[in-house]
C-alpha cells in the first residue's frame, strides 16, 4: 500500500506528490516476467486459458503445473529477485496468479510501443525477448515511477467537462459521454443562473487528474545507445520506457478500482488527452492545475510533448459497467 495515499487523495485538494508511486506494479517484476516469456512466450495465453475456465482465484491442478514449470524454468537464472519470486510461486499460487493478471498488461503496452508483438513465437520475437531481458537487467533501476495527483469535482455542460474551482473546461463528446452517459448536459440557455448552479452541484462527480512519469533515466540511456549506433538496443529500450510509463497510469487505475471503488456497478477508467476527440492541447489545462514542473520535474513543450518523454497525463473517473 502506498502510505496515506487514499486518505490524502480523499481529503486534500492540492496536487499530491507520490515518489515513488508503486502500488501493484513494481518495475523489478518486469525482469522476472520477461525471463518467464523468454523461456515460454505462450505463458500468458496458457494462463488466460486456465483462468477463463476456472476463474482467477481458483488454483486448479493445471494451474499448479504451469506455475511449477515456470518456477523451475527461472531457477538458476541468477539474482536474489528471481529466487525470491520463485519461492513466492511455490508458496502462494493465488498471489502469483493475481500478479499475472497485472503484468500481462506490460507486454500489451510494450507491443504498442514497439509496434511489434514481443510474445511472437518467430525468430524476431525471440530476438526481442532476449534483448528485453538483457536491457532490463541493465536499466531497471532507471525506471523511477512517480506522479502528482489531484481529486477534483467535474460536471458536464453540453459536450464539455467543467472542473469546479479551477476555471478549466475539457471539450470532448467521447469523454463527457463516457463519464456522464445518462446526462445530456446543461445547455444553460434557458435556465437561469441559480438553476444552473443547482444542477451543476447535483451532477458533479469526483475524478482524479494525474501526471505520472518514470523519470529521465530511460530517455537518456536511449539517446546514448542511439549515439553509439546501438539502434536495436535503443529501439527495444525506448519501448520498455514507453510501456513502463503507461504502467504507472495503469497502476493508478488499479489503485482506484481496488481501494476507492464502493459501487460494484461501476469501474474506474482512465483517458489521456489525444484520446478520441479530446484535444492533445488540453494537457496544458491539466498542467495548469497540477503544476508538475515544480513537483515532479515534468515539463510540457509546445506541441504537447512532455519532458521526460516517458510521462503521461490524464483523467480517471467512474464508468457504469455494461
Amino acid at each position: 500500500m502506498i502510505p496515506d495515499f487514499k486518505n490524502r487523495l480523499l481529503s486534500e485538494t492540492a496536487g499530491i506528490v507520490i515518489d515513488p508511486f508503486i502500488y501493484k506494479i513494481d518495475p523489478v517484476n518486469y525482469l522476472f516476467f520477461s525471463e518467464v516469456v523468454k523461456t515460454d512466450p505462450t505463458f500468458f495465453s496458457s494462463w488466460r486459458k486456465i483462468v477463463k475456465s476456472t476463474g482467477l482465484t481458483v488454483i486448479s491442478g493445471e494451474m499448479r503445473i504451469l506455475f511449477n514449470q515456470i518456477a523451475e524454468s527461472v531457477a538458476g537464472e541468477g539474482g536474489e529477485m528471481l529466487e525470491a519470486k520463485r519461492e513466492i510461486i511455490s508458496e502462494n499460487y493465488r498471489k502469483f496468479s493475481r500478479e499475472c493478471s497485472y503484468f500481462q498488461q506490460f507486454f500489451k503496452e510494450l507491443g504498442a510501443a514497439l509496434k511489434f508483438n514481443p510474445l511472437a513465437t518467430n525468430k524476431s520475437g525471440e530476438m526481442v525477448r532476449e534483448q528485453l531481458v538483457t536491457l532490463l537487467r541493465a536499466y531497471t533501476e532507471a525506471i523511477q515511477p512517480r506522479g502528482v495527483f489531484c481529486r477534483v469535482k467535474i460536471f458536464r455542460e453540453g459536450r464539455d467537462l467543467l472542473v469546479e474551482s479551477h476555471n478549466v473546461r475539457f471539450t470532448s463528446s467521447r469523454l463527457s459521454e463516457a463519464f456522464f452517459p445518462e446526462d445530456g448536459g446543461l445547455s444553460g440557455r434557458k435556465a437561469d443562473m441559480a438553476e444552473k448552479n443547482r444542477a451543476r452541484h447535483n451532477t458533479a462527480r469526483d475524478m482524479i487528474l494525474y501526471v505520472v512519469t518514470i523519470g529521465p533515466g530511460i530517455d537518456e540511456a536511449v539517446k546514448k545507445l542511439t549515439h553509439a549506433g546501438e539502434i536495436f538496443d535503443a529501439y527495444v529500450l525506448n519501448g520498455i520506457g514507453g510501456a513502463a510509463a503507461e504502467m504507472v497510469a495503469y497502476d493508478l487505475n488499479l489503485f482506484c478500482n481496488e481501494q476507492l471503488l464502493s459501487d460494484p456497478d461501476y469501474e474506474y477508467h482512465r483517458f489521456s488527452p489525444g484520446y478520441g476527440d479530446w484535444p492533445l492541447q488540453d494537457q496544458t489545462k491539466i498542467f495548469r492545475i497540477l503544476k508538475p514542473e515544480d513537483k515532479i520535474k515534468v515539463y510540457l513543450k509546445p506541441g504537447g510533448i512532455m519532458l521526460p518523454e516517458k510521462s503521461t497525463s490524464g483523467i480517471i473517473g467512474l464508468r457504469k459497467l455494461k
